[in-house]
Order: C-alpha cells, then structure tokens, then sequence
C-alpha cells in the first residue's frame, strides 16, 4: 500500500518535478525540487521544509506538517526557480 508522499511523488514526476525527501524520525523533510535545495526563511534551522511527519504508533497515517496549499505554493516556486535558472544557466 502506498503512503501519500510516495503518490505525491510518483505524481509529480509525471509532470516532471522532481522532489527529494529524508527522514529524520518522525520528521519527514522535502530537501530539494528539481534539484534546487529547498530553504525554510522563517526558521533557522538547517534542515529543508518540514513537509510530514512520520507515524509513531502502528495502524496511524502519515500527518502532514503543513496546509497542502502551502506546500503546493512552495512547489511552485520552486518550479519557477528551476525553470528560470535552467533558462539564464545561473546556479
């Protein structure tokens, strides 16, 4: 069975955005979209945006961190960027 996250990636790539992920349990962090490292401005922290977080007890789903609407905006910008530096050849 297929968790949100791997449909959300598997569907994503069919559009050809690219987006990697790791795991520090229970957070489940998106670290880069087409490549672009993924920046968090409002924390300090060094880790890429908390998108999930990982179930701690068995039979639970995973719980996501943020509003689907903030993650697709940042999805989307993130795009854009990719799409912009692709064009400019700038890293």
């Amino acid at each position: 069975m297929e968790n949100a996250l791997t449909i959300l990636k598997n569907r994503l790539s069919k559009i050809g955005i690219e987006i990697e992920m790791s795991l520090n349990l229970p957070w489940i962090y998106l670290d880069r979209i087409n490549g672009i490292r993924v920046r968090r401005e409002d924390f300090t922290e060094n880790h890429g945006f908390n998108l999930a977080w990982y179930p701690i007890r068995e039979g639970e789903q995973i719980c996501l961190a943020e509003d689907p609407k903030t993650i697709i905006n940042l999805i989307r910008r993130y795009v854009r960027e990719s799409k912009l530096t692709e064009v400019t050849g700038k890293n």
